[in-house]
């Protein structure tokens, strides 16, 4: 009897945890459906938010430069509804207009030509970045402010800002190419007289083994409206090839030793060691080595022993050692 009513009270037990489960599901599901509810009213609000519009302006003389102070960002005050402004802000547009300074009026003011764009006239540029039912309220500031000075010129270095790591028994091939390798910079008197060289945008290669051809950015301190680069972007040319160990025995040779003195080395040949380039292999002859002393200094050495050094070698040659490098030399008089 016991165990009966046990069964009994289990079974109670597992009815009245569906029930209640069931009663749970069907309130969380009002919940979720009230509150989306209430998001979709709040949603379909008018409310208002600002978007920030970058203005970019075309029509600058060749002979004058906007200075750093200029306007170059107006805030657009936009009535919309919730739904329109998740749908900007997920969207993440780029908001840019452009105006031709040749379309506005400008005085001399001093040293400097002042320009100003009321920014209300701007209502229909701004227009086709909206969506439909959203209204333009208002644009701060009231008026663009810009101011353009005399421009002046300096041509000036290209710095190369690439690192380059080369495959093994690669490297570069004779040396790398730039074009252009200068430009000219154009922008205020300060800015010219402090800027030395242009550099490029920052750029890795790794393991390269064959000719690469790279477009590299010129990086503006400032922005293009107060300084202008007579180029934006240069070419590089990495002409690359494969290098292999080579060796020539190189024949020691005096050149100034005086006519009545006979100078004996021991050996009298070196092997010198070097890296050259696969297409240069051709080329490697040893007349186009040179190896000796510094023979002025052996008349005043204590010592009958001399570092050889190397008086010609070829510009593909790239040495590692010679072997060897301290020679044993005997002088006398003939």
């Amino acid at each position: 009897m016991t165990s009966g009513s046990n069964d009994i009270s289990l079974d109670e037990k597992k009815d009245n945890q569906k029930h209640l489960n069931k009663k749970l599901n069907i309130f969380f599901l009002c919940f979720i459906i009230a509150a989306v509810m209430w998001l979709m009213i709040k949603l379909s609000g008018s409310y208002t938010h600002n978007i920030v519009f970058s203005v970019s302006y075309k029509g600058i003389q060749k002979n004058k430069i906007l200075i750093p102070s200029s306007d170059t960002l107006l805030i657009a005050s936009i009535q919309s509804s919730g739904y329109n402004i998740i749908y900007n802000r997920l969207l993440h547009k780029n908001y840019q207009i452009q105006l031709d300074l040749n379309q506005y009026p400008s005085r001399l003011n001093g040293r400097y030509f002042e320009i100003y764009i009321e920014t209300q006239v701007l209502a229909n540029k701004l227009q086709p970045f909206f969506r439909p039912g959203e209204k333009l309220v208002s644009i701060y500031p009231s008026s663009l402010n810009l101011k353009l000075e005399k421009a002046f010129t300096k041509k000036v270095p290209v710095k190369v800002n690439v690192d380059i790591t080369y495959k093994k028994q690669y490297n570069v091939y004779s040396h790398t190419y730039l074009e252009p390798d200068s430009v000219v910079v154009t922008g205020n008197k300060k800015m010219i007289d402090a800027i030395k060289f242009v550099e490029t945008e920052k750029r890795e290669l790794k393991d390269l083994s064959e000719n690469t051809l790279l477009l590299l950015k010129l990086l503006n301190p400032v922005n293009s409206y107060t300084m202008r680069y007579s180029s934006n972007q240069v070419k590089m040319y990495i002409p690359v090839a494969q290098y292999t160990e080579e060796f020539v025995d190189i024949p020691l040779t005096f050149d100034s030793v005086p006519a009545d003195y006979q100078l004996i080395a021991y050996p009298d040949k070196v092997r010198c060691y070097f890296f050259v380039s696969v297409p240069d292999l051709s080329k490697i002859a040893v007349d186009s080595f040179k190896a000796g002393f510094n023979e002025a200094e052996l008349f005043h050495s204590k010592h009958n022993i001399a570092k050889v050094i190397l008086k010609k070698v070829p510009s593909f040659a790239n040495v590692q050692r010679i072997e060897p490098d301290n020679i044993e030399y005997l002088i006398r008089k003939k």
